[in-house]
């Protein structure tokens, strides 16, 4: 039996660890947070000491130079936005590209 919050994509709890350091701000304990919502308190700590990953971070640049590349030619889809970022520097692989096309909904995804 799974305990706790799932969210897709994020580990559990990751959306909420914000809410755990509003809380404490008002006077809650973050203890009682935690059991409440059903967080690793550690988890939380871990998160406290660095919110934004460095895989996050880079992902977050990479994003955004997809997004200029669209931004300059919006008519091209995801295969031209994985040559425009290649030639600007970011070593990434183009099922990367197309992820992040896919959530930010740039251009639609296409099949082969």
């Amino acid at each position: 039996m799974r305990r706790g919050i799932s969210v897709p994509g994020e580990p559990a709890g990751k959306r909420f660890y914000p809410l755990v350091s509003e809380l404490a701000d008002d006077g809650i304990p973050v203890t009682v947070t935690c059991r409440v919502l059903k967080l690793c308190r550690q988890n939380y700590y871990r998160w406290l000491a660095c919110p934004v990953t460095d895989a996050e971070l880079n992902e977050a640049w990479l994003a955004n130079a997809i997004f200029d590349a669209h931004r300059d030619d919006p008519e091209f889809g995801y295969r031209f936005l994985y040559d425009e970022v290649r030639v600007a520097g970011h070593n990434v692989c183009e099922r990367t590209v197309w992820r992040i096309c896919r959530d930010m909904q740039q251009s639609p995804p296409r099949t082969l």
